[in-house]
């Protein structure tokens, strides 16, 4: 893989990546851990996004760990599509 972009929506969590201080708290460490794999692809990137654009994956992520039916694509993708299109309307 290369050129992969992920989209971040805390602040905080992308300032601290980005930083060269360490921070030696335990959610430092775990940050300063991605810091280590990160730094062997160098064509990987982390950018602030607004909340509000990372909906669908929110959406995505909750009903995933909520629900076991074997027709959660389906619902998936209409919820993602439902709110891509609640979004550019």
């Amino acid at each position: 893989m290369s050129h992969v972009v992920f989209e971040v929506d805390c602040k905080n969590v992308v300032d601290t990546i980005h930083d060269h201080w360490q921070d030696r708290s335990e959610a430092g460490l775990t940050i300063s851990d991605c810091k280590t794999i990160l730094s062997q692809f160098p064509h990987f990137r982390i950018e602030l996004i607004r909340r509000q654009a990372n909906a669908a994956a929110y959406t995505l992520a909750r009903v995933a760990i909520t629900n076991d039916s074997p027709y959660i694509y389906h619902y998936v993708l209409h919820c993602i599509v439902d709110i891509i299109n609640n979004k550019i309307i």
